[in-house]
């Protein structure tokens, strides 16, 4: 939603010629490298045979494991005796 809206102003920008193509344009490309880039760290990119979902629902952690760790804590077992 947010690059819609980005897109939309970009837009109106070039047609009401606030601004120079020449700096659009190094705008667009800037924006398209840094949403690129922060997929590329997120593994937005990632397919294929390396994609492994071993361990998925065996590692596991509800927000009350801090808490309410059922003995399996080394850290709260310290704190609490």
């Amino acid at each position: 939603m947010a690059a819609v809206l980005w897109l939309a102003d970009w837009v109106q920008v070039l047609v009401r010629r606030e601004q120079p193509v020449q700096q659009a344009a190094v705008e667009l490309v800037g924006i398209l490298a840094v949403v690129s880039l922060a997929c590329w760290q997120s593994s937005y990119f990632t397919v294929g045979s390396e994609v492994s979902i071993d361990g998925y629902g065996h590692y596991r952690i509800n927000l009350l494991a801090i808490v309410d760790s059922n003995g399996w804590s080394y850290v709260l077992l310290r704190v609490l005796w």
